[in-house]
């Protein structure tokens, strides 16, 4: 596919600082000459690169009103949908440029995709959906959704199949033999009555109960297939997700000759992420130190635990500064575990913490029996915001470890990077309610 003129619109339903993936989206675009205009939310900062950037643009959308999300669950679906969709019209016919490139991001796709997609073909624009997950998945675990009752592109493949293979032996045994005989009375009753439970089957499957929730559920899944085929270019996270694009609606693979669905894995960009040399992580962690607070912890003398003399200004609990000016790293240092989350029950940080406990119980044996052997000391650095933070705050306070420390502050959109490249040690908890994000 190629990208004609100079215009792009990123579109997120979401807050923008928390989308990194659109975010990397629009420097790439951006540092190859291209007028980029990300529409989104922005309840939190954005990265310094993103916001500063000369050809990039935000353009905010008013978030619904609060009172919707304390209404029946399909009332707040219905009227949440209504004003996202005329606010997005809104804001993509009458507050951004001219784009000859449209790329929205899934979830969530409830009514971007419709927006997206009007805008696109009425502005002969390049219709583009990011995929990271599927909308009626996540909607399905949000509202407890056990199944739904969708038919799959494969299944219904493999079923025509069946029946052309099924029509072509009948006409081959009517052609060949025509030793065809008449059914007996014994099996034309049996095929009557098998004929009958299938029947009554089906009416017993369309009188079980369905909640006006599931059925929307169940329609989104076809909304978002829809869609997927409707797009120019369909760019996944992995390939197992687009396998199962293409199983589910029939959304084509790459190939030479028809571009329908491609993957890019999320790889953070060398601009945001990287791993920090030792100058730049005593400076940071220096940097932390001042914003004092749960951050004093790097302080060297305010851990007891490790008994370490402050010799200078310039010593923190991981580093110090040498005679000679250069920075060297502490043989008795603790190992920097670092893991963030969205404190929801996507995230089952209770096994994060029962593996704190574990190894705090075995480093107290380690130290009783040869110092030699002693496991380190941890500093664990959990950092998010969401609905369950306070309930697993509870659940810290009450642990009292020796051997571990839990901080879990707020970072800054322009630190966070910085507090990656220091962590000796990442964890990340999150799952997909698709099944493939991370395949």
């Amino acid at each position: 596919m190629v990208l004609r003129g100079k215009n792009a619109t990123l579109v997120v339903i979401g807050d923008i600082g928390r989308s990194p993936r659109m975010c990397y989206h629009a420097r790439s675009l951006a540092d190859k000459n291209y007028r980029v205009q990300i529409v989104g939310y922005t309840d939190s900062a954005i990265h310094q690169s993103i916001q500063h950037h000369p050809y990039i643009s935000v353009v905010s959308l008013r978030c619904p009103p609060e009172y919707i999300c304390k209404l029946r669950p399909i009332f707040a679906l219905i009227l949440k949908f209504l004003w996202t969709l005329t606010v997005l019209l809104l804001t993509l016919f009458f507050r951004i440029d001219w784009p000859l490139l449209i790329m929205v991001q899934n979830p969530p796709g409830l009514p971007s995709l419709l927006a997206c997609w009007l805008c696109a073909r009425i502005r002969r624009a390049q219709f583009i959906i990011d995929w990271h997950n599927y909308t009626y998945s996540v909607l399905r675990k949000k509202y407890n959704i056990d199944e739904i009752r969708v038919s799959r592109a494969s299944e219904r493949r493999i079923q025509n199949s069946l029946n052309c293979s099924d029509d072509h032996s009948l006409v081959v045994n009517d052609v060949s033999g025509m030793r065809g005989k008449r059914m007996t009375r014994v099996e034309r009753a049996v095929q009557a009555a098998a004929v009958a439970a299938n029947k009554r089957k089906r009416q017993a499957d369309r009188k079980k109960r369905c909640s006006i929730v599931q059925r929307c559920v169940e329609q989104i899944y076809y909304w978002e297939g829809y869609f997927g085929r409707c797009a120019d270019l369909n760019i996944c996270v992995t390939h197992a997700m687009r396998q199962d694009m293409f199983d589910a609606w029939d959304i084509n693979m790459f190939d030479a000759w028809d571009i329908s669905a491609a993957t890019v894995y999320d790889r953070p960009p060398a601009w945001s992420f990287r791993k920090l040399t030792d100058e730049e992580r005593h400076k940071f962690l220096l940097k932390l130190i001042d914003y004092g607070g749960e951050f004093e912890v790097f302080k060297a003398v305010n851990n007891p635990c490790l008994q370490i003399d402050c010799i200078s200004m310039e010593e923190t609990l991981i580093s110090y500064r040498d005679n000679e000016g250069k920075v060297q790293l502490r043989n008795d240092r603790p190992l920097l575990l670092v893991s963030s989350t969205s404190w929801t029950e996507d995230e089952d940080f209770g096994l994060l913490l029962d593996a704190l406990r574990e190894f705090d119980n075995i480093a107290k044996l380690s130290s009783r029996t040869n110092p030699a052997t002693r496991l380190p000391f941890i500093t664990c650095i959990i950092t998010g915001r969401g609905p369950l933070r306070s309930y697993y705050l509870g659940r810290i306070e009450h642990m009292q470890m020796q051997n571990v420390e839990i901080l879990t502050p707020w970072l800054k959109a322009e630190d966070y990077p910085f507090l990656i490249g220091c962590a000796d040690i990442g964890v990340s908890l999150h799952t997909s309610t698709s099944g493939y994000k991370f395949v």
